[in-house]
């Protein structure tokens, strides 16, 4: 069951840096600049809003 559950683990991760990646390359080449990138990442649910308190760790892979 460890082994599952890790494994499990492991794909949402990679497909929460996908989502992540994907939006802003997108958002790059729409506007042609990062300028905003985080309000609209926010908008998309793939960063936390910035009052949260101890939010988990973000993917930083571009």
């Amino acid at each position: 069951m460890g082994l599952i559950n890790y494994q499990f683990n492991q794909y949402l991760e990679v497909q929460r840096q996908n989502d992540f990646a994907v939006a802003a390359n997108n958002y790059y080449l729409e506007n042609r600049t990062w300028d905003g990138v985080d309000n609209y990442l926010r908008e998309q649910q793939l960063l936390p809003p910035l009052n949260e308190v101890n939010p988990p760790p973000q993917p930083l892979y571009w």
